[in-house]
């Protein structure tokens, strides 16, 4: 495995470099907070990248919510055959 691979393991959010704080919170909670000692880094990591998670969901939903509700989303079109 080379540094990068390492560092990413150790330290790298992973699945969770979208997660939103209160989210975050829940899987620790719903863990009992238990996080073996060489993955410290990575949940500070998730932690301080859920934080502008949360803020940046927050001015997103401020700014396009409206849009988003008015937008018309049309039925799919399917088309089948060889």
């Amino acid at each position: 495995m080379g540094w990068r691979e390492a560092v990413l393991t150790k330290i790298g959010p992973g699945a969770f470099s979208g997660i939103t704080l209160g989210d975050w919170l829940r899987v620790l909670r719903e863990n009992h907070f238990s996080i073996d000692w060489p993955y410290w880094g990575r949940a500070a990591a998730i932690t301080l990248g859920s934080l502008s998670n949360s803020l940046l969901r927050r001015w997103e939903n401020l700014r396009f919510a409206r849009r988003i509700r008015a937008a018309k989303v049309e039925p799919p079109l399917f088309i089948l055959g060889i």
